[in-house]
């Protein structure tokens, strides 16, 4: 084992989800800790989904998929995402994935090159750094602050564009601060990236969590934003179905 662990390759040794495996180990053999770092709901899946679920299996639904998932299954993601946030997307534009940290991997391998820049909200979900480093990238943080109750701010977003910039990674409703970008916010935002031609990686997974009076705005809904975004989303939060992927 010793050699295996000599040799892992520096980009594997550099990130740091050992020590987050560490602190999870020690957690796990305390009493009365409130876990406070991952986005697992409280909640059990719905039973009518479990039961769906079983239904498949004993329908003998054991193989492969497409790379790109089940047809059917992306024509009803492209249909529940106009009738929830007037998304226009084609079953052949959606892809899904075994959670949305593949997802992320898959779009930094996409359309980050190395050397590019990525702006990323901060606080945020660390695997957005973990996927630009990997692909060679620059993983640059955009901070909130808790004196505006984490609302992003055009200014702070500009002030770290570069010609090296890529992209933005615009995480709303946030993970872990909660903060929903304003529509107002997002509409200006839609006007930077035209303004400085920057692709949106738009993580709306948390789309379906929000008390009034906040208000989600998909970005690619706003004009010129469709052809520049690739919009995040899934199941788990909403349905409690962290464990399934």
């Amino acid at each position: 084992m010793s050699i295996l662990l000599d040799r892992l390759a520096p980009r594997i040794v550099e990130e740091d989800g050992a020590f987050r495996t560490r602190m999870l180990g020690i957690a796990s053999g305390m009493k009365d800790v409130i876990a406070l770092g991952r986005g697992d709901p409280d909640f059990h899946t719905p039973e009518h989904i479990v039961e769906a679920a079983k239904a498949a299996l004993d329908a003998n639904h054991h193989h492969y998929t497409g790379p790109t998932g089940i047809p059917e299954l992306r024509e009803a993601i492209a249909e529940d995402l106009g009738a929830r946030y007037d998304l226009d997307y084609s079953a052949d534009e959606i892809v899904v994935t075994a959670g949305a940290q593949e997802a992320i991997m898959l779009t930094m391998l996409g359309m980050c090159a190395p050397g590019d820049d990525v702006l990323i909200t901060s606080p945020r979900f660390t695997s957005y750094d973990t996927a630009v480093r990997l692909c060679g990238g620059n993983p640059i943080p955009v901070p909130t602050f808790e004196r505006d109750d984490f609302a992003l701010d055009v200014e702070e977003i500009e002030k770290r564009i570069t010609p090296r910039t890529r992209m933005f990674v615009l995480v709303s409703p946030n993970n872990p601060t909660g903060a929903v970008t304003p529509p107002d916010k997002i509409r200006a935002i839609a006007q930077m990236a035209i303004r400085h031609d920057l692709i949106i990686v738009a993580d709306e997974i948390y789309g379906r969590m929000i008390y009034e009076p906040n208000e989600h705005l998909s970005i690619a809904t706003l004009p010129g934003m469709r052809e520049r975004t690739i919009t995040l989303n899934g199941f788990s939060k909403t349905y409690s179905m962290t464990g399934w992927r």
